[in-house]
């Protein structure tokens, strides 16, 4: 991490959970394409996938290889996307350690079934991607809104506020690259070439995002168990994905953390890196506003992440969560870390602190 001296001087830093995507989001058919994404029917709308006519056959077989794929009693269209992702997880793990010759790795063939942790979510990250990819916003454009307050101009050298986020979505991701290059907004060496970009980008998405890829041969090292060395993998490209959702036999994968019991964020140099950023943009911003995490039990980097936050120049922290039980958690976890004078507010939705703060 960079010396304190060193760091950007920040106004506001929005933390964002699926909260948030979830209030910005078009509230259409629960199995509709756009929807609210990562809601409690994500797990329907891939099934619904399997007998859809209008989407690439490499999505709908995709879909039926997932479902014949899945080995629980409770039905997958019934479990959210990290109760499956874990539940799924759990039984191939299990069976591949007393039976692993009997689980042969076959990946391209939708009527053979996924026999491992690392293939099941390598076929699953290519259609959460592409669901993800058309979701649209609401025509009240609340994360325009914000996007029109906090990252006005096309100067990012300007901007004082950043976003954290947890999402996979792109939905306020396209309100900055209307604006911004790509490498201000994400990472410097997203893309290709070089010399573009910010070491203090605009957005921090700590579990990845629905347009970005690696290719295959890096997805095996990062997700298939392999021993890696002491030292974080350095992933040699992250590309952006501006057209069509990359398909499964096209070489590329989305460069998404998916909810298993052992993410691999720490063994990635990339990941290691925007945790490093996000820790520094806590600390160094006069305002925070939290919409739509709740801090799981279960998401223990995030909570490891928020405990290690020393502020003492924070004056406001803003808690945006239907559930105003998650006021209380963020006081009980942040009071000690933070200025005693600091002035905390709740809003309960995304709508209120947006009708409220962007007007």
């Amino acid at each position: 991490m960079r010396r304190k001296a060193d760091r950007p001087t920040l106004d506001t830093v929005f933390v964002f959970g699926a909260g948030a995507s979830h209030d910005a989001s078009k509230a259409l058919d629960p199995f509709a394409a756009h929807t609210a994404p990562l809601d409690k029917h994500f797990c329907g709308r891939i099934k619904s996938h399997a007998t859809s006519s209008t989407c690439p056959a490499w999505v709908k077989e995709t879909a039926e290889l997932i479902l014949a794929s899945w080995r629980d009693a409770k039905p997958f269209e019934n479990c959210g996307l990290e109760e499956a992702v874990l539940l799924q997880a759990a039984h191939l793990n299990f069976l591949n350690a007393i039976q692993p010759r009997r689980l042969p790795v076959l990946r391209w063939h939708a009527r053979l079934k996924l026999s491992s942790e690392s293939e099941f979510v390598y076929h699953l990250a290519h259609i959460v991607a592409y669901i993800l990819r058309q979701c649209r916003e609401k025509p009240s454009r609340p994360f325009g809104k914000v996007a029109d307050k906090f990252f006005r101009g096309t100067r990012p050298s300007r901007v004082k506020n950043r976003v954290i986020t947890f999402n996979y979505d792109i939905l306020f991701d396209r309100h900055l690259l209307s604006k911004f290059h790509e490498r201000d907004v994400y990472f410097e060496d997203i893309g290709y070439g070089s010399g573009v970009g910010r070491d203090d980008p605009l957005l921090l998405k700590l579990h990845g995002s629905a347009n970005w890829f690696i290719f295959e041969n890096e997805y095996d090292e990062v997700f298939s168990r392999k021993p890696l060395s002491e030292k974080a993998y350095d992933i040699g490209h992250v590309g952006l994905i501006t057209g069509m959702s990359p398909a499964t036999d096209h070489e590329r994968c989305p460069l998404i953390i998916p909810p298993i019991p052992d993410k691999p964020i720490t063994r990635i140099s990339l990941f290691t890196s925007l945790w490093a950023r996000a820790l520094e943009y806590l600390e160094g911003a006069k305002k925070i506003v939290i919409c739509g995490y709740s801090l799981p039990e279960t998401d223990i980097m995030a909570r490891t992440l928020f405990k290690s936050v020393r502020n003492s120049g924070v004056t406001d922290i803003s808690i945006v969560d239907s559930d105003g039980a998650t006021l209380g958690r963020w006081r009980g976890l942040l009071d000690r870390k933070v200025n005693r004078q600091v002035r905390w507010h709740y809003f309960a939705s995304f709508s209120e602190y947006v009708e409220q703060e962007c007007r």
